[in-house]
């Protein structure tokens, strides 16, 4: 691949490791049976759907739930680039607020985006 972009394997493993820490970009299996997903490059405040007056790293959790319903704790704060004890604290928010539920256990479960609930029309 370098060859044919002409770069060296080094740029790309840089580049790599780059777009991994911005949560742009994950390796789905093994090294050499495995492949790249590109994950969402839309920039959280705009994705559609999101419940306004949730903080950047609580839209970045939805996000990340939406494209892998099974990711875990520690995944996301990898992505995200926080703690996993910042994660836990967005996480309650997120479920005080009606918009993320856990299903099943820690290791086997996944997580569920739930929708906004509706303002009353009078």
């Amino acid at each position: 691949m370098a060859e044919q972009i002409g770069t060296s394997t080094t740029a790309i493993d840089k580049n790599i490791i780059i777009l991994k820490e911005k949560g742009l970009l994950k390796r789905i299996g093994s090294d050499r049976g495995g492949h790249w997903q590109e994950l969402s490059s839309t920039k959280p405040e705009l994705v559609e759907g999101l419940v306004e007056g949730l903080v950047e790293s609580q839209q970045k959790i939805i996000t990340l739930v939406r494209s892998n319903p099974s990711i875990s704790k520690r995944e996301m704060a990898e992505q995200i680039g926080i703690s996993t004890t910042a994660i836990d604290k967005n996480i309650i928010i997120l479920k005080e607020k009606g918009l993320l539920k856990r299903i099943g256990s820690d290791r086997g479960g996944h997580w569920q985006e739930l929708p906004p609930a509706k303002p009353v029309q009078e």
